[in-house]
């Protein structure tokens, strides 16, 4: 009894899952590292040919299709198992924001040091020249020039920066949410097989 219970529920959970496929995005929100997949990489070699954004679809389609392979198995079991994996991802997501932003305000903090060390330098060598007024004016308007340039294209950069970390926040909370309803609705059609089974 035990075995054709199986049989059926891996059947209907099968053609459940198929009408999920149909609904994937082209690609997908967040970079492959924090997608929730199966991995597979034993099996790139056999499907080199495959396109990237196809082998990660099958790649999460099968991490989903594997957390329902045990038709016995607790629903409650299930679903920790999922927000388990999911809460990993997130804190690598967020970590390696973490490290982002680190390094551009690293790098940001460096190449502002060598500009003023640089425009530090240039004042020091003019210093020791004998120049007119109008020499000194011109030199000293052109540095400030230089300044104001450098410190706009810095805010800039970071204002690019910013908004780009922004996109990467919600395209990783889209795409958390977009997996957890699919997540849901393929539980819930699990759970109501397993209590259609039982009453028989």
């Amino acid at each position: 009894m035990k075995l054709i219970l199986s049989i059926y529920l891996v059947l209907l959970v099968g053609c459940a899952s198929s009408t999920t496929e149909n609904s994937a995005v082209d690609r997908p929100l967040v970079e492959s590292d924090y997608l929730l997949k199966q991995d597979r990489e034993e099996f790139d070699q056999l499907r080199s040919d495959v396109p990237e954004d196809i082998k990660l679809e099958n790649d999460e389609k099968a991490y989903m299709d594997r957390l329902f392979t045990d038709p016995l198995k607790k629903p409650s079991v299930i679903k920790e198992r999922f927000n388990r994996f999911l809460s990993q991802k997130r804190d690598k997501f967020q970590k390696d924001q973490k490290l982002k932003r680190e390094n551009f305000v690293k790098n940001e903090r460096k190449q502002r040091e060598e500009f003023v060390r640089e425009l530090a330098k240039e004042r020091e060598n003019f210093k020791q020249q004998k120049v007119d007024k109008q020499k000194t004016k011109e030199f000293f308007d052109e540095l400030d020039l230089k300044r104001k340039d450098f410190f706009s294209e810095q805010k800039e950069k970071r204002e690019l920066f910013e908004a780009q970390i922004r996109d990467d926040r919600n395209n990783f909370s889209d795409y958390s949410k977009e997996k957890q309803s699919e997540f849901n609705n393929r539980l819930k059609i699990f759970t109501d097989q397993q209590k259609s089974i039982n009453k028989q």
